[in-house]
């Protein structure tokens, strides 16, 4: 299996008709994954939030444009 190695994940392909891709993420990628987490449950307990936020931004840009 042919493969090029990034810093967060491997890709690796194989010569099958379609071509099969593979991917595996790497020790570093795998540092990823506690943070990624946090950031999830913190988007999903303030979306309301941030919606609010991205409405009133998107109607002053409106009004300053008017």
């Amino acid at each position: 299996m042919g493969s090029t190695c990034e810093a967060y994940s491997k890709v690796g392909t194989q010569p099958t008709v379609p071509v099969t891709v593979e991917y595996e993420i790497t020790e570093l990628g795998k540092t990823l994954i506690e943070p990624l987490e946090v950031l999830r449950r913190w988007s999903e307990q303030h979306k309301a939030d941030v919606l609010i936020a991205q409405e009133i931004f998107d109607n002053n840009q409106r009004t300053a444009n008017t």
